[in-house]
């Protein structure tokens, strides 16, 4: 343990998260280590951090400089550590590393005389988290090296999961002032290396924040990606034109992806910015290139053809696939879940399907719970999971969740939204599914009580519930005070004359599951701030809310009608035998004939009619 390995961290107003990044430095298992901390003109308390853990450890060296940037501030460590250690590696001051990562990377590297190697890692994601493995391998020789990892998925553009002979940094420096540094110095690093290895254990902790301004997308990010290609472009064509045709396919790629940003709103086009109609020329300037680039493949040749030859039609195709000649319209299926997995593993089988996507939001309330699992199920469709929000029966947290799952998906524009729960499970296949759906194009299927207005409805919403949590609490005392004090506190409200009714509205109350169009997806998103504001301290209004929005506009006209109780909203729901009913073996014929596409609820006590039921759909297919 003789080599000296310097680890470049780049700081910058991180004091929330700067201790564990520290922390699972100085506590690695290999000890030879400089530990250089760069504040970079920090506004918060990171600086004193840097300095009191200085005093902590004689590894750790701390400079102090003004804001200049992550390339700044990586340049100002390199500058340091380059005339005196051996090996050199990177961590973000906002993320941190398993205690064994540099003596794993240590020895691999000494083991194959390499200049790099590389390890997976983990994406932290605020209560989730991903594992990026990467297949192992060894490339010897620089052509070799650079035929391997240039623009490979499997060797990232990212710094922080490498180590690094430092030979490699004696003349590269990252750019200041750009966006995408690691990026734009990946061919000089690939340049001078000859033996890269790739081991495929995840090592490092990458944290992605919702508040992070790096995960916050805008036209300059967007935009820079572009001009950070075309840069590696210029690059190539001089240095290693073998590589111009990935080079290009990169490009086109970006430019794509940019178009999208574009067309579904994600950025802000300034006046002088980049249009789509700029965009669309630029690829039919360079379809005939496009075409003969065996590095561009065909699904995306196709769609930079679509690009070239009409927008609206290209917008259309992204949220159909297009699949052996035919399109396919995509549904979203939004699921809260909190109990009764084994209901859930079944509900996701019976889902999986390539024209459909799985988003689950999991209550924070739930102490354990296998992601990984869980998106292991799926073969065909794309699954993202939740673990946000302490959903409270009763309380309007129940509305939340429903709008954050319906935000999180309407970004990718789906003909269909389908909000079920976790102990739910479609009653037909997806090819009928579809096909019903296909048949009912654009109509809204929600449940609408019979009656019009009456004082039950209203007194959800016309009073304030300052405590709802404990309606369903296993502390009998607490749920006894919830229920005393919100009679006491209705009856003052009533004596004093508050209300929080508009009369403007007429309300309606129906079952919470839906399953809705995109349009009127949209047009409940865009009244999040008044559903915040004229539900906040309500009773149960996850059964009103959406009722009252569609009863008052133009989409009330677009209801689906189906005579059948509880069963405008396409579910089995059966109110008159439980709270609800769960179903036994004993319904299961009663099930499967109904002419719901959907039944609730399901528990594991009952188990066998869940099973029954997913391989009677197993078997259609």
């Amino acid at each position: 343990m003789d080599d000296l390995i310097s680890v470049i961290v780049p700081v910058y107003n991180a004091e929330f998260y700067l201790r564990q990044c520290i922390d699972s430095i100085i506590k690695q298992t290999y000890t030879n280590l400089e530990i250089v901390l760069v504040n970079d003109g920090s506004t918060d308390n990171s600086g004193k951090i840097c300095d009191e853990y200085k005093e902590i450890d004689s590894r750790i060296k701390v400079i102090h400089k003004m804001n200049g940037g992550l390339s700044s501030a990586r340049n100002a460590g390199l500058d340091v550590c380059t005339s005196g250690g051996d090996y050199i590696a990177f961590v973000d001051s906002d993320d941190w590393i398993e205690s064994d990562m540099f003596e794993k990377l240590y020895n691999e590297i000494k083991r194959v005389n390499g200049d790099i190697v590389v390890c997976g890692y983990y994406i932290d994601k605020q209560d989730q988290t991903y594992i990026k493995k990467l297949e192992k391998g060894i490339f010897v020789g620089n052509d070799n090296v650079l035929k391997k990892c240039f623009y490979n998925k499997n060797f990232p553009n990212a710094v922080w999961c490498k180590l690094y002979n430092k030979n490699i940094f004696n003349e590269v420096r990252f750019p200041e002032g750009k966006l995408y540094e690691d990026m734009l110095i990946i061919l000089d690093v690939l340049e001078k290396t000859s033996v890269v290895s790739i081991i495929p254990e995840a090592f490092y902790h990458y944290s992605q924040r919702l508040n992070s301004i790096m995960n916050e997308k805008t036209y300059h990010k967007s935009f820079e990606k572009i001009l950070a290609c075309e840069n590696i472009l210029e690059k190539v064509k001089v240095r290693k034109p073998d590589l111009m045709n990935l080079a290009y396919s990169q490009l086109y790629k970006h430019y794509m992806y940019f178009l999208d940003d574009i067309i579904f709103g994600r950025i802000n086009v300034p006046t002088n910015g980049v249009t789509s109609e700029m965009i669309k020329k630029y690829f039919q300037k360079n379809i005939l290139e496009i075409l003969k680039n065996l590095n561009v493949k065909s699904k995306n040749k196709l769609m930079y053809i679509i690009i070239s030859l009409n927008l609206t039609f290209y917008k259309k195709s992204k949220k159909i696939k297009f699949i052996k000649g035919v399109y396919m319209k995509k549904h979203a299926y939004l699921i809260i879940a909190h109990n009764d997995f084994e209901i859930l593993e079944n509900l996701i089988i019976l889902l999986d399907d390539m024209r459909n996507d799985i988003y689950i939001h999991i209550d924070v309330k739930v102490k354990k719970f296998d992601f990984e699992y869980f998106r292991s199920l799926v073969k065909k469709s794309r699954i993202e999971i939740f673990k946000k929000i302490n959903v409270l029966w009763g309380g309007t947290t129940q509305i939340d969740v429903e709008l954050f799952l319906l935000e999180h998906a309407s970004k990718n524009q789906y003909d269909y939204y389908h909000l079920l729960s976790g102990v739910d499970l479609p009653l037909k296949s997806q090819d009928y599914i579809h096909q019903f759906f296909d048949k009912n194009n654009g109509k809204e299927f929600i449940n609408f009580d019979e009656c019009v207005r009456n004082i039950v409805i209203e007194k959800r919403v016309k009073y304030y519930y300052f405590f709802v949590g404990g309606y369903r609490s296993q502390n009998l005392f607490y749920r006894y005070f919830t229920k005393i004090f919100n009679r006491i506190s209705r009856t003052v409200q009533n004596i004093l004359g508050i209300s929080k009714i508009d009369e403007g509205y007429v309300y309606r109350k129906g079952s919470q599951w839906f399953s809705i169009t995109h349009s009127l997806a949209k047009y409940v998103l865009d009244q999040r701030e008044n559903i915040k504001r004229n539900y906040r301290y309500s009773f149960c209004c996850d059964e009103v809310f959406l009722q009252t929005i569609v009863y008052n506009s133009p989409f009330f006209a677009m209801v689906k009608r189906i005579d059948e109780k509880y069963n405008n909203a396409l579910r089995y729901i059966d109110w008159e035998h439980g709270n609800p009913y769960v179903f036994k073996s004993s319904d299961f014929n009663n099930l499967i004939k109904s002419k719901a596409l959907f039944a609730r609820k399901f528990n594991v006590e009952n188990i066998d009619v869940v099973k029954k039921i997913t391989q009677h759909i197993l078997n259609e297919l």
